[in-house]
């Protein structure tokens, strides 16, 4: 079964490599090459990119490399706990282990957007950097869960809901819905060829203090029938799914 979100993963990494170090105990040198193996098969994955992107959109999502490389390397930071001393954190099994689990998930990341060049709007988007959207197209709305995680300190957003679509413009107001939430929430979705756009406004009901829904997503999975099911179910209800 799919992962409702990539975000999910972000959120668990954290805890997860520190367990993964506790349960085998790797030293810091099986730690490196477990990164180095992990960065070889990224750079694999790039090669790849390049002949099946089309020349636009490689550029484009060769662009936020440098971005996304400090991104991993803030994460990389955060997972050992102390990021006083620059010199023990980056040599540190943690550091590494965290930095080759997001190396990997980047890889995953550019195999998606290649499998996922097509024009259906319903699948798994993801920005890349924390951020995942599940989107259900049907009857002249979309259905969608947010799921993010942002931030060095690892800020959480959700949010589930429905928009109506137009051609290639979605809009999402939560006005009414919540009787305790005194200003309306909007989400505009807006389709440029490869990727959705996503801004938002007055969102921060929704999310942690560093989170946000905003940025550019790329289709990198499909969902199937009973994923897609759970997802206009939980756009109709409001309600985020737990798993």
């Amino acid at each position: 079964m799919a992962l409702m979100g990539r975000a999910i993963f972000l959120l668990l990494f954290l805890s997860a490599s520190v367990l993964k170090a506790e349960e085998k105990a790797p030293s810091l040198v099986e730690a490196k090459a477990d990164f180095t193996k992990a960065d070889r098969e990224l750079n694999e994955s790039w090669t790849a990119a390049k002949k099946s992107l089309e020349p636009d959109m490689w550029a484009e999502i060769l662009q936020t490399q440098r971005k996304w490389l400090e991104f991993r390397d803030d994460r990389a930071e955060l997972a050992t706990g102390d990021s006083a001393d620059k010199e023990k954190v980056q040599n540190s099994p943690a550091y590494f282990t965290t930095a080759a689990d997001l190396t990997k998930e980047r890889s995953k990341f550019l195999r998606g957007v290649i499998a996922q060049r097509d024009t259906v709007l319903t699948g798994q988007w993801d920005d890349g950097f924390g951020g995942t959207v599940e989107l259900v197209a049907k009857d002249s709305h979309v259905f969608f869960v947010f799921h993010v995680v942002r931030g060095h300190t690892a800020d959480l957003g959700a949010l589930a809901g429905f928009a109506a679509w137009n051609d290639r413009i979605g809009w999402f107001s939560d006005k009414g819905r919540k009787a305790d939430k005194p200003d309306e929430t909007n989400v505009c979705f807006i389709r440029r060829a490869w990727k959705l756009e996503v801004i938002s406004a007055n969102a921060g009901y929704y999310l942690g203090k560093r989170a946000f829904f905003d940025g550019n997503y790329y289709k990198v999975a499909s969902l199937d029938a009973k994923e897609e099911v759970k997802i206009i179910q939980a756009g109709e209800s409001g309600e985020v799914p737990k798993d």
